[in-house]
């Protein structure tokens, strides 16, 4: 988490990100991995950081990860 702020969204589209670094130990199943930041959401066990200051910049995730 100390290098991609957004684990809980990336971990859909591409899961080599968090796979090697997960704090977890979460290396096998990447499905669990995007259930277990979907249950914290739910849970609010991670409170949302929204940011600071707002920006109307707007960004968009295209492709499909590593997993073509």
């Amino acid at each position: 988490i100390t290098t991609n702020n957004l684990p809980g969204c990336t971990c859909r589209g591409c899961q080599a990100l968090c796979k090697e670094a997960c704090v977890l130990e979460i290396n096998e199943d990447p499905e669990l991995a995007c259930a277990i930041f979907d249950r914290t959401s739910e849970m609010r066990w991670m409170a949302p950081s929204p940011p600071k200051d707002h920006s109307d910049k707007k960004i968009a995730i295209i492709g499909c990860g590593l997993r073509a």
